[in-house]
């Protein structure tokens, strides 16, 4: 996973490029995010402040998936963030 931070203008913005499996349906990934490490919220296309999109990749059993996260509040806030994988064996 790749991961990159911008504070250009006064908005957070982090961008996470990782790659997604497309030949198991079972393998699930989620993004979590929290500012205190007690108090998490799943990142998905419900929420307003996250943004997912992806493209076949070289290898046709993964997808190339880019999510950004902008956050609405102050950039010297603390942002944490953890990726789930659900049923990989």
């Amino acid at each position: 996973m790749k991961v990159a931070f911008d504070s250009d203008g006064g908005q957070c913005k982090l961008t996470l490029d990782f790659k997604k499996r497309l030949d198991d349906s079972n393998v699930q990934g989620h993004i979590w995010t929290s500012q205190n490490l007690k108090d998490w919220e799943r990142m998905d296309g419900g929420n307003p402040i996250y943004e997912e999109s992806g493209q076949q990749g070289q290898n046709p059993l993964y997808e190339d998936t880019t999510a950004t996260i902008a956050f609405p509040d102050v950039c010297e806030e603390p942002h944490f963030i953890r990726y789930q994988v659900l049923d990989v064996f």
